[in-house]
């Protein structure tokens, strides 16, 4: 900053003075020290990016107490034993405002009341966002296996994505009875 200054200051001595081309040249010798100046506070910033850090991540889903409600979960394409197939089964869980956050009543309740009228509800500081998990859409699977009559699910496939920007988990396979 000072080096403008002075630059400034002799461009002022030099306006007194008659002789154009001394001024122009100066003027062309300041331009060049702020393109100068310019470039290198440009490198300096681009040079400060942020490196990702080592790590690990693990993700344990214990099926464990599905088999002590008595329903045969497995990853695996087919059983040790005797079973008859049902159906297959596929679930997607989106993260988002919880409906029954809202003072424990349904967001459908008042649907009208609270809609922007263009895209959906615009959520309130009240409601509850929830994240998409593994462990809550295996239970879903669990919970409609046991209501078509299922008591296992083989070929289990958990898969997290994210559609339309809002992050999914897709849990599938083939439900079995045994």
């Amino acid at each position: 900053m000072a080096g403008v200054l002075a630059l400034w200051q002799i461009c002022c001595i030099f306006a007194k003075d008659s002789n154009f081309y001394k001024i122009q040249s100066l003027f062309f010798c300041m331009r060049h020290f702020i393109l100068l100046i310019s470039t290198i506070f440009m490198l300096l910033i681009s040079s400060c990016v942020s490196q990702p850090s080592f790590g690990h991540s693990t993700a344990y889903l214990d099926y464990k107490k599905y088999s002590d409600q008595g329903f045969f979960v497995t990853e695996a394409m087919s059983a040790p034993f005797e079973y008859s197939s049902v159906g297959s089964i596929s679930v997607v869980e989106r993260s988002g405002v919880d409906p029954t956050s809202s003072s424990g009543q349904s967001m459908k309740a008042d649907k009208m009341a609270d809609m922007d009228g263009v895209y959906a509800k615009r959520p309130k500081a009240s409601d509850k966002y929830r994240f998409a998990t593994a462990e809550s859409a295996l239970d879903a699977v669990v919970q409609r296996a046991k209501v078509v009559g299922a008591n296992g699910i083989i070929g289990l496939r958990i898969n997290e994505e994210v559609r339309n920007g809002i992050p999914c988990v897709i849990v599938s396979g083939m439900l079995i009875n045994r």
